[in-house]
């Protein structure tokens, strides 16, 4: 997270894509544009990978849940908090409106404190599940 922030990666992410296929990224751009987007211009181009991540998620939820069960909470609720705070609070803080205001460091702080404790809670699954792991094999042993 920290270094997509300095990177600035997904902020020219766009440029990139610009530059590969101009005339469908001007229309792309102009479509969302016409319905009055003024957010983001990155948050349109990841915006058709969003349902796909979606189906994934819930085909490989689908998948495992007799398996992990209520464990999977956590997963759950992390990545949901994550991706509130990463495509929810950016789209609304860099609205014209709120990005040359005085609300657009408390709509960041929300944006940061979504996307950390949404990570926190994806550390912790992640190690909660490293600890069944390493104990079913002490197990094995």
């Amino acid at each position: 997270m920290g270094f997509d922030e300095a990177a600035e990666i997904h902020e020219t992410l766009p440029y990139y894509i610009r530059d590969l296929i101009p005339a469908i990224t001007s229309w792309y751009e102009s479509l969302f544009q016409s319905f009055g987007f003024q957010s983001s211009i990155w948050i349109i181009y990841v915006l058709p990978f969003f349902p796909l991540g979606v189906a994934w998620v819930l085909y490989i939820l689908k998948n495992i849940l007799k398996q992990y069960g209520k464990r999977l909470i956590p997963l759950v609720l992390g990545t949901c908090l994550f991706f509130v705070g990463a495509f929810g609070f950016e789209f609304i803080g860099t609205l014209d409106e709120v990005f040359f205001s005085q609300r657009y460091e408390t709509v960041l702080l929300f944006e940061e404190m979504f996307e950390m404790v949404g990570g926190t809670v994806l550390v912790f699954f992640g190690f909660s599940e490293l600890k069944m792991w390493v104990n079913q094999v002490k197990v094995l042993r």
